[in-house]
């Protein structure tokens, strides 16, 4: 989402959250697709903490109840090209503080990871319209709890 992210801790009420700060709010049409399109990652995210619940030999909902309520986070970044890219500065190398993040692709990429523990820098080869599924440090955590 850019999603990026269910992470967990707090509960995140978007809907009531944009109805109060969001200063396009009486944009109905753009305020329905953002509410349709937070509300469906969300639904995603859940399904595939259950999914991972199961792999790890674990009861389905085993990682939701460990970490909580889900706090969700909708970013929409746009990143439009350069004609320098090597002017260009993207964010540090960081690791993902919550649960798990869905990162909606499109055509223009960009996103890179680590390897050979974080000593050479991989493209991810972006697929138009695919979710990268991130999990973050707090998944690691209940991982460790659980395994």
């Amino acid at each position: 989402m850019i999603f990026k992210a269910v992470h967990s801790f707090i509960v995140f009420d978007f809907c009531h959250y944009i109805s109060d700060h969001y200063q396009y709010k009486e944009d109905k049409v753009l305020f329905s697709i953002i509410a349709d399109y937070s509300a469906a990652t969300l639904e995603l995210a859940r399904e595939l903490l259950e999914l991972i619940s199961e792999a790890l030999g674990l009861e389905s909902k085993a990682i939701e109840n460990a970490c909580g309520d889900a706090e969700q986070k909708l970013l929409l970044n746009y990143y439009p090209k350069y004609p320098r890219p090597d002017l260009t500065l993207g964010l540090k190398r960081h690791t993902d503080p919550g649960t798990i993040t869905l990162l909606l692709q499109d055509k223009v990429g960009g996103l890179q990871d680590t390897k050979d523990d974080g000593r050479t820098w991989v493209t991810v080869e972006p697929i138009d319209g695919a979710f990268v599924v991130n999990l973050g440090d707090q998944m690691h955590v209940v991982r460790q709890w659980h395994v």
